[in-house]
């Protein structure tokens, strides 16, 4: 017959024993799941996530910003793709290779041409100019301009005076 020392040795080598395997139906850690993108919000879907500007405001604010995204293309990036197979095979066209495309060209000057026509339709106030080409151009968001409340809050103010002067500028006009 065991003694009462060897049934509690017996006993705790079983619950060290159990304690040290992991149960039936765990199989381990979870199988990890591949990293989802990071999107970060650009400052124009921040304000409209948050009610702050319309859809129409908003989708002025786009436009600006693709406006200005195109006035700001230098040459280089206005010349032709080495997989055009148009002709020669490289940057240009297909009689002057490394010539810009005037197609591109043309495209680049009507941006530059509609972006004037709505900054003149502010006066081309510089407050306004400032928040549409830092908030929609480049797509900071309000608290990366500054962390000042009183601050980000004129610029939103700004902001949003732009961005209806721009959709009443883009609207079409009634005959």
């Amino acid at each position: 017959m065991a003694s009462v020392a060897d049934r509690k040795r017996a006993q705790k080598a079983k619950t060290i024993s159990l304690a040290r395997t992991p149960p039936a139906n765990d199989s381990g850690p979870p199988p990890r799941r591949a990293a989802a993108p990071i999107h970060h919000k650009t400052g124009l879907e921040w304000l409209r996530d948050k009610r702050k500007i319309s859809p129409a405001e908003f989708q002025a604010g786009v436009r600006y910003g693709n406006l200005m995204r195109i006035a700001a293309l230098d040459g280089a990036a206005l010349m032709k793709s080495c997989l055009d197979t148009d002709g020669v095979r490289g940057t240009g066209t297909p009689t002057f290779p490394g010539m810009i495309d005037h197609t591109a060209a043309a495209w680049k000057q009507q941006a530059v041409e509609e972006l004037t026509r709505a900054r003149a339709a502010m006066s081309f106030h510089v407050g306004l100019v400032a928040s549409l080409d830092v908030i929609c151009g480049a797509g900071t968001l309000v608290r990366e301009v500054t962390t000042v409340q009183r601050e980000a809050e004129m610029i939103e103010n700004g902001l949003r005076i732009a961005l209806q002067i721009l959709v009443e500028h883009w609207s079409p006009r009634p005959r």
